[in-house]
């Protein structure tokens, strides 16, 4: 029986996503040092986002994004937009 993982890593995140599962649109979520994040989309990049240890990136003044438990899945707060792997 496969067990559902209940904490995310700050690696759960990394790598290519898609802004609403459109392939067409990618987003890239890339370490900067061993706790910084920066987020890209849309040519448009967004540095210090930070992991905080409870399945979410944040950024003051930014989105917070969520991953799913099975992390195929970000949902993103105040933006009514989620990224899909």
């Amino acid at each position: 029986m496969k067990r559902e993982r209940s904490m995310a890593t700050i690696e759960d995140f990394l790598g290519t996503w898609y802004l609403n599962g459109d392939k067409t649109k990618p987003c890239c979520i890339a370490l900067d040092d061993n706790s910084h994040l920066t987020v890209s989309i849309g040519g448009m990049d967004y540095q210090d986002y930070s992991f905080n240890g409870n399945n979410e990136i944040y950024c003051a003044g930014y989105p917070t994004g969520t991953i799913s438990s099975d992390l195929k899945r970000i949902d993103w707060t105040f933006v009514n937009a989620f990224w899909a792997r």
